[in-house]
């Protein structure tokens, strides 16, 4: 989910990390795009805005790049396109990476993409509108938005947790489906699937699992309880040893120095398959939605 990431998108640049929460998302995402395009024959992608995830952005599409498919990227922060083109050229794979300031208006010929998607982002979008006007010009057989799951845990707590600097940076309303779906619906697309994915045994925290676990120390909050009832002596820091966090980055699997990334992963996805719908709704990360032309 992207509240945190407004703050701190910078830093995924300079460290990969990105902690087994979310390099489970990559994964999960990988494996529901690939299922995509194949059933669509899908060859050219559009990903608007790229801006979303919680780690490093503009890397959602490196595997269907690694599978020949033509990528194109939209962002309006010429800061990040420059990371992007960097860490795209190091992993040696194309791409087109354009700027767009708003998203309301996109320099592509009609039917340019055979998809136009977009993760977690469409928040970011300041007139929904025009960019739905837009992606349904220039996309030729499908749109997929994808959003964080508003019935969600942990979505919830992160919405309640949310400053007032973070609430400017997003348009809310954006991501509850009756601001799309029927609007598409006038453009002349419907809706012929929806799902929710990225539901591994954590909520969706906003942040590596590791600094999760190391803020929310239960035996920590216990110290400091007593400390203060108690008026023991110490400064309150953690007492308990942190070990060195090894660097998790799926970067590392497309340059092929971790080729057990996936498996690794995937130890994480038996809750994702054996969760009933109805516990889904309420624990899943994001939800999706293909749109064809009607």
């Amino acid at each position: 989910m992207a509240i945190p990431i407004i703050n701190n998108w910078k830093k995924y640049y300079s460290n990969a990390h990105e902690g087994r929460g979310s390099s489970y998302e990559r994964v999960v995402i990988n494996n529901t795009l690939k299922k995509m395009v194949e059933q669509f024959k899908i060859k050219s992608v559009l990903e608007t805005p790229s801006f979303g995830f919680t780690g490093m952005s503009g890397i959602n599409l490196m595997d269907l790049a690694k599978s020949g498919l033509q990528i194109t990227l939209e962002d309006n922060d010429r800061e990040r396109i420059e990371n992007i083109r960097h860490i795209w050229e190091d992993i040696k794979l194309p791409v087109n990476i354009s700027y767009n300031p708003d998203f309301a208006t996109m320099q592509y010929p009609d039917n340019s993409f055979d998809m136009v998607w977009n993760f977690s982002a469409i928040w970011f979008v300041q007139d929904l509108n025009a960019y739905l006007s837009e992606i349904s010009r220039v996309a030729a057989k499908m749109i997929v938005i994808c959003v964080p799951n508003q019935f969600g845990l942990g979505y919830r707590l992160q919405k309640h947790n949310m400053t007032s600097s973070e609430e400017k940076g997003i348009q809310i309303r954006n991501i509850d489906p009756d601001q799309f779906v029927s609007r598409l619906y006038t453009l002349n697309w419907k809706l012929v699937q929806t799902s929710l994915i990225d539901c591994p045994p954590w909520p969706d925290i906003g942040m590596n699992i590791e600094d999760f676990l190391a803020k929310h120390c239960m035996l920590c909050k216990l110290y400091l309880y007593l400390k203060n009832k108690l008026n023991l002596p110490g400064s309150g820091s953690c007492k308990i040893p942190q070990p060195a966090t090894k660097i998790i980055s799926i970067l590392d699997y497309y340059n092929g120095n971790d080729p057990d990334f996936v498996r690794r992963m995937m130890r994480y996805s038996w809750l994702e398959r054996y969760l009933p719908e109805f516990i889904a709704k309420y624990w899943a990360h994001h939800r999706y939605f293909i749109f064809v032309p009607r």
